[in-house]
């Protein structure tokens, strides 16, 4: 602590600062006169020991009590004591928790590393659980074991049940389509069944093939010229197309490609087309090539199909036809609509026994052998039926009709609304 005397007024005084004026006259001309230790009195100079310079200072004391010291500043400041100069603060900072706990930091440090591997594991898992719902879906989707109801085995053995088109013959359980070097085509389809969700594969194979000769078959055969169905067709090249056809033109879903799983050259391959809801799905040799999606067409017949633009003298021969129809589970709450050839057999079965009716008390029996999906929806449908009536006196005539239905979901049953006759009669060779 530092000892100044005043020149003016002659007294001291001691601070720990630098002294400006005097703290008891105010005069500003000081004599430095010395540092004593810390531990002295701060605010007078105890090293002096003269009695008259005590008494001076106790002098001092009593009519300055409350003596003001000037600091490095300039600002005044009363004290009756001087205080050391105060040092500037040292901040640290500890990074902490959000909570607080009483337990060790190494163990939450531990514990931090377990609950960070723990909601990387969970997240692991779930992503995890995501992809395998995901994947079991696809199978789901792409399953085919509900297939299991056989309609038709080999059913080549029974001509009558099929209209072949010009040129091609059914013989020995065997289709054959012959192909010259111009454009040719055949479309021999199963007259008589419809089907909605179905699986269907033959065995195809192609004598002297040429380059642009196409083999296939067509499910859910539709349209008053049968123009409408979704098709599986190959190549001799081992190429393969899906797609749509309609109104005479092919729509590739899936465009000429090579696939392994196809014998070439003609060589016997076994296709197969299956039709589940609004799912297209196509296998060779019983290996999946592709599949599309379409709802245009919701039910129809079935065809075996060739195609040639031009070329050498083929014949596709086609053999062991087998049809198989989806079963739903008992466990299943979704109830099937009937078919509308039970709906139409059922209108006419109740005008033969109907005495309002007299027209058709000359009738003995009336069968449908033929039909055509023209309209579909869930509700409203329109189709082209061919009539055989078997008369009581043993005659046979045909017709053909035009017939509208509506679908009762309380009955769970279509009703024939109105029936159209249509000219000229058909044959009933159909």
């Amino acid at each position: 602590m530092a000892t100044y005397q005043c020149k003016q007024c002659g007294k001291q005084f001691s601070l720990s600062v630098k002294a400006k004026d005097c703290q008891f006259c105010g005069g500003s001309q000081l004599t430095f006169k010395g540092r004593q230790s810390a531990g002295a009195n701060f605010m007078l100079n105890a090293t002096s020991s003269s009695p008259q310079r005590k008494n001076t200072q106790r002098s001092a004391i009593a009519q300055n009590p409350t003596p003001v010291y000037s600091t490095k500043a300039g600002r005044p400041t009363q004290a009756e004591v001087a205080v050391l100069p105060a040092r500037p603060r040292e901040f640290s900072f500890q990074k902490k928790k959000a909570w607080s706990s009483p337990v060790s930091a190494n163990f939450w440090e531990v514990f931090d590393f377990v609950q960070i591997g723990g909601i990387f594991l969970f997240l692991l898992l779930v992503l995890g659980g995501f992809a395998g719902g995901l994947y079991w879906l696809a199978n789901l989707k792409f399953d085919t074991k509900e297939f299991q109801k056989v309609a038709i085995n080999n059913d080549l053995k029974s001509p009558q049940k099929w209209m072949v088109s010009p040129g091609a013959s059914i013989r020995s359980n065997n289709l054959d389509h012959p192909h010259s070097s111009t454009k040719t085509e055949h479309f021999s389809l199963l007259k008589n069944e419809q089907f909605k969700d179905v699986d269907v594969s033959n065995e195809v194979a192609i004598a002297n093939p040429s380059a642009d000769l196409s083999v296939g078959i067509a499910t859910r055969v539709n349209g008053e010229k049968n123009q409408n169905f979704y098709y599986l067709r190959i190549q001799p090249d081992g190429s393969f197309a899906m797609g749509k056809h309609s109104s005479d033109a092919w729509d590739d879903k899936l465009a000429w490609r090579k696939n392994s799983a196809i014998a070439p050259d003609g060589k016997v391959n076994r296709l197969r087309i299956v039709s589940k809801d609004n799912l297209i799905m196509g296998f060779v040799n019983d290996k999946k090539v592709g599949s599309f999606e379409d709802s245009d067409y919701f039910s129809g017949k079935v065809a075996l199909i060739s195609h040639q633009d031009k070329g050498s003298n083929s014949m596709v021969n086609f053999s062991n036809v087998l049809i198989k129809e989806r079963e739903i589970s008992s466990s299943s709450n979704a109830q099937m609509k009937p078919s509308f050839q039970e709906a139409i057999k059922q209108h006419y079965q109740n005008l033969e026994n109907s005495q309002e009716h007299k027209s058709f008390n000359f009738v003995h029996n009336v069968e449908i052998f033929d039909q055509n999906i023209l309209k579909e929806s869930d509700d409203n449908a329109q189709v082209k039926v061919g009539l055989r009536y078997s008369l009581k006196n043993g005659e046979t005539i045909c017709e053909s009709r035009v017939i509208n239905l509506v679908f009762n979901p309380k009955a769970n049953r279509w009703d024939v609304k109105k029936s159209e006759n249509i000219r000229p009669e058909p044959t009933c060779k159909l």
